[in-house]
């Protein structure tokens, strides 16, 4: 699944799109509906949410359908989530941005997945990383699995009965000299 950027030719507007395919694939069935050449700026792996949450973000700079003109601001959000420094980390599970203040959510992070996510630089990105799991991955998580607990605490920092407190509550750390004879 990916989100992809296309241009008309080198300075006009910018599509953002996505696909369950090749943006590749797409971009031949684009091409046949448009007089002028359509170059692919760049894809990334992400959902229907991601891109959502991109076209609501940008929506003052829509011209028409997923058709964003090529300013600054727009040029500034394709290039931060092309080089994954884009901050994803506010996004619930439907897409909705919570750090806005959005009452549309129905489910979203739970507080210890969300604190995991802040604490590690490069958010999701690197948290995956850290862990050898896809971005998609932890965005379909609702709360930490219980089985990434150990390896989260040890990325981040955070102790496991604060990611997972419904699991650790009382979680009693041996002393670092205990078992020394």
């Amino acid at each position: 699944m990916t989100i992809y950027f296309i241009r008309v030719g080198h300075s006009g507007p910018i599509k953002i799109g996505y696909t369950r395919h090749f943006a590749f694939n797409r971009i031949g069935t684009l091409q046949g509906a448009s007089p002028w050449p359509l170059t692919i700026i760049g894809h990334v792996e992400g959902s229907p949410a991601q891109e959502k949450h991109l076209h609501s973000t940008l929506a003052e700079h829509r011209m028409r359908g997923e058709w964003f003109a090529p300013n600054d601001r727009v040029i500034e959000v394709v290039a931060r989530v092309l080089a994954d420094e884009y901050p994803w980390v506010s996004l619930d599970l439907q897409g909705n941005d919570v750090a806005r203040g959005s009452t549309r959510s129905r489910t979203s992070w739970d507080p210890g997945l969300a604190m995991a996510i802040k604490a590690v630089r490069g958010g999701v990105s690197a948290l995956a990383r850290g862990l050898g799991v896809s971005r998609q991955n932890i965005y379909g998580w609702r709360r930490i699995p219980v089985d990434h607990v150990v390896a989260i605490e040890e990325i981040t920092g955070i102790a496991r009965e604060h990611l997972r407190p419904d699991v650790f509550e009382g979680y009693r750390r041996k002393p670092q000299n205990e078992g020394a004879a």
